[in-house]
């Protein structure tokens, strides 16, 4: 069974960390924001609603200074001279285009004159409203009033009376006027709101019942809820559902005008407001998938930082466990890890300054007597705990037996201790060159990213087959090398061994002074 890597463990468990901060935190933020969003909604829903009735309460404003203003003339003062005040209202109603009409009643509520002659002689009811306290002298907007009109709206009827008074404050006669169907619709076009801004915001006018006078969309004469009225009035915008289930926010403001008491009602569906969130949303999400992906990054980043030099202090732990010389390397920047290294490096020079009868017998047994390189019994020590993949090269020299043979065995153990340091001065620190016995060798190569091993080989060849100088000339032998990966080829070390063997047999059969590395049958 193969673990996994420190270095793998560390970079999940900070991603997974990070991941999860990540995605709790855009959780709650995604919360929070619809809160805070609707909330905001709520509010510019009301100031819209506000700027719609100060245009409405402007309108009106103008209009009553006019009557105002009209109110003031000598010419509604006795004696009235009938001609000059019909001529008066002619122009009036020429120049307004939003009055029904407007005409001169006596103190009782009687017509004198009227633009609309159908008017003349009858009696306005409604004017009790000119006894208010404090609008004696100021013009009274009345809605509904039940006033006569042959243009009437049939939910809309809103005019104006104005009192004229002698100097004991007697009421000499009464300024009235009607607005026509034409105001109506300026009130429809006030209540437009900008259609980019606001495309879904459905605007309502009420009068001071609540019942619907204006508007877009909603039935004329329909009364709204007194709850949901009152509600709103005390707090500016609410959340309510219509009759089919619809959630909407809906904000209300009042006229500062008592007396007709218009209401402007906004409201918008609250699934508009989520449509209006989601582009929000989405790159809230976005941001945390690329914070994700940035804290994975991190992880790996950072487990490499802790776990490469425990990954360098093992394999020299193992190199000196397998009786390979090596120094334990000197960590800084992490404390934890710079402790281990020095307790590892003071175990070290402590062992080898206390060190045995048995653990120099040990020592020895490790060692091949006469080339000083490990034996079989070291590569196996060395294999232990291997993690990471490694390449077998399997040598046998050509040539050994006629050294032998012809100069003697003093001649073939000086070409044993040459090969042995030609493989020492071709291989890295970390490498591994060991003596499996007479003229076979196995070399142990560390797989990294930048290891060739062919090349290795062919290095290694070429430095065996260098002339030997000797007390007996020049001696030359060569060699074949098999090669086998670990554990491409084989999970077992002691199987890939013999593979790299079976191709150094393959490697002879060609002629000899090769490299061949094992293929699978088939390949």
């Amino acid at each position: 069974m193969r673990h996994t890597s420190l270095r793998v463990q560390i970079a999940v468990g900070i991603a997974l960390v990070a991941i999860c901060i990540s995605w709790v935190f855009t959780f709650f933020t995604i919360i929070q924001t619809k809160d805070d969003v609707r909330t905001l909604s709520g509010h510019l829903l009301t100031q819209n609603a506000r700027i719609l009735m100060n245009q409405l309460d402007m309108d009106m404003e103008k209009r009553l200074q006019f009557f105002e203003g009209a109110a003031s003339l000598p010419l509604f003062r006795p004696p009235i001279d009938g001609d000059a005040v019909v001529a008066f209202f002619d122009n009036v109603e020429r120049f307004s285009q939003n009055l029904d009409w407007i005409g001169l009643l006596d103190a009782e509520g009687k017509v004198l004159y009227a633009t609309d002659p159908w008017l003349v002689g009858q009696t306005l009811t409604g004017l009790d409203l000119l006894h208010l306290p404090g609008d004696a002298n100021k013009p009274v907007p009345v809605v509904n009033p039940a006033w006569p009109s042959r243009q009437a709206h049939p939910y809309l009827q809103a005019g104006l009376t104005m009192a004229i008074r002698g100097p004991d404050q007697q009421t000499l006669a009464i300024l009235a006027g009607q607005f026509s169907w034409d105001w109506a619709k300026v009130i429809e076009q006030a209540l437009a709101l900008p259609r980019q801004d606001s495309a879904s915001i459905e605007p309502l006018l009420l009068d001071k019942a609540g019942v619907v006078m204006v508007g877009s969309g909603a039935q004329l004469g329909d009364l709204i809820d007194g709850q949901q009225l009152a509600a709103l009035k005390k707090r500016g915008w609410q959340r309510f559902h219509d009759d089919q289930g619809q959630a909407f926010f809906y904000a209300l403001t009042t006229s500062h005008y008592h007396s007709p008491g218009w209401q402007v009602l906004l409201r918008q569906p609250v699934a508009e407001i989520a449509e209006q969130m989601s582009p929000l949303l989405l790159r809230l999400l976005g941001m945390t998938v690329l914070a994700s992906l940035l804290a994975a990054g991190l992880g790996w980043w950072l487990s490499g930082r802790i776990s490469r030099p425990i990954t360098r202090i093992a394999r020299a732990a193992n190199r000196l466990s397998a009786g390979i010389p090596a120094s334990i390397p000197k960590v800084t920047g992490v404390w934890e890890l710079q402790m281990l290294s020095d307790s590892l490096c003071d175990m070290v020079t402590n062992l080898s300054k206390h060190q045995s009868a048995l653990g120099v017998m040990e020592t020895l047994a490790l060692k091949d007597a006469l080339t000083g390189l490990p034996n079989r019994a070291a590569l196996l020590r060395f294999m232990q705990g291997q993690v990471d993949p490694l390449v077998f090269l399997y040598l046998d020299l050509d040539g050994f037996k006629a050294i032998n043979d012809n100069f003697g065995h003093q001649a073939g153990d000086l070409v044993l201790k040459e090969v042995a340091e030609r493989l020492i001065h071709n291989t890295r620190d970390g490498d591994l060159a060991v003596r499996l016995g007479g003229d076979e060798f196995l070399v142990v190569l560390q797989l990294g990213p930048h290891t060739q091993p062919v090349q290795v080989a062919e290095r290694i060849l070429a430095a065996v087959n260098e002339p030997m100088e000797s007390q007996w000339g020049s001696l030359l032998v060569g060699c074949s090398i098999g090669g086998a990966y670990w554990p491409k080829d084989n999970d077992d070390p002691k199987t890939v061994v013999s593979l790299a063997d079976q191709a150094l047999y393959t490697a002879k059969s060609q002629g000899k002074g090769r490299v061949c590395f094992y293929r699978f049958p088939g390949d």
